[in-house]
């Protein structure tokens, strides 16, 4: 039995490690885009002053979130994005709108500031 356990445990040890190496990959390429939209915008609005900006950047974040919704159904009713894959993403980014809004939805609702709680 513990030969098992073992085989098991080796497993899944390289399995973590593969992927802390692919989501450290992913998280570097997702930092670096984060980079050079933030310059993209600086360079077309301006830097940005977050005690001036009067905008809410959760509700932003969520009508952003919407969008992507919107254009990844598009995609995938153009055949670009496979049906499995669409129906996956649309879930996760649902989940993390229902998430920021507290689970109230978003309309008629008051945004909820802290989603961690």
């Amino acid at each position: 039995m513990a030969g098992i356990n073992d085989r098991v445990q080796s497993f899944l040890n390289t399995w973590k490690a593969q992927e802390d190496v692919v989501m450290g990959s992913l998280n570097d390429w997702i930092d670096e885009e984060k980079r050079l939209r933030m310059v993209k915008g600086e360079k077309k609005h301006g830097l940005l002053d977050l005690t001036q900006d009067p905008r809410v950047f959760i509700e932003e974040a969520i009508e952003e979130l919407l969008d992507a919704l919107n254009y990844l159904e598009f995609a995938m009713l153009q055949g670009k994005l496979p049906f499995c894959k669409w129906v996956l993403i649309d879930r996760e980014i649902g989940f993390i709108v229902w998430r920021l809004t507290g689970g109230e939805g978003v309309r008629g609702r008051e945004v909820i500031l802290n989603a961690c709680t």
